[in-house]
C-alpha cells in the first residue's frame, strides 16, 4: 500500500481499524470482571460514541467531499486532543473550498 495515494477513506477506515482492534484487545484481556456486565457494556459504548465524536470533523469532511480532506485527518488526529485543535478541523471541514 502506497501510503502517498491513500484516499481520505481509506485512512478513516485503517484509523477505525485499529481503534476496533484495540477496543476487542481491551475486552478480550480484561479479566477484573465480566465483560456482560451492565458497567462494562455502557463503558464500551461510551468508547464508540467518544471515538465517533473525536473523528466527526474528519467524517464532515470526508461527507462534505472535502478536497482538504487528508489535512483535516491529519489535523484531527494529532491535534484533536487539545480541543483548540478539534475546533479548528471542525471549522475547517464545514468551510467552502
Amino acid at each position: 500500500m502506497d501510503v502517498n495515494n491513500l484516499t481520505t477513506r481509506q485512512g478513516c477506515l485503517i484509523v477505525l481499524g485499529i481503534a476496533a482492534f484495540l477496543v476487542i484487545c481491551g475486552v478480550l484481556t480484561d479479566t477484573s470482571r465480566p465483560t456482560t456486565s451492565p458497567d462494562s457494556t455502557l463503558g464500551w459504548f461510551l468508547i464508540a460514541w467518544a471515538v465517533v465524536l473525536y473523528f466527526l470533523p474528519s467524517l464532515v469532511a470526508y461527507r462534505r467531499k472535502k478536497k482538504n480532506a487528508v489535512s483535516i485527518f491529519v489535523v484531527n488526529l494529532f491535534l484533536g486532543w487539545t480541543l483548540v485543535g478539534w475546533v479548528v478541523a471542525l471549522a475547517w471541514a464545514v468551510a467552502k473550498d
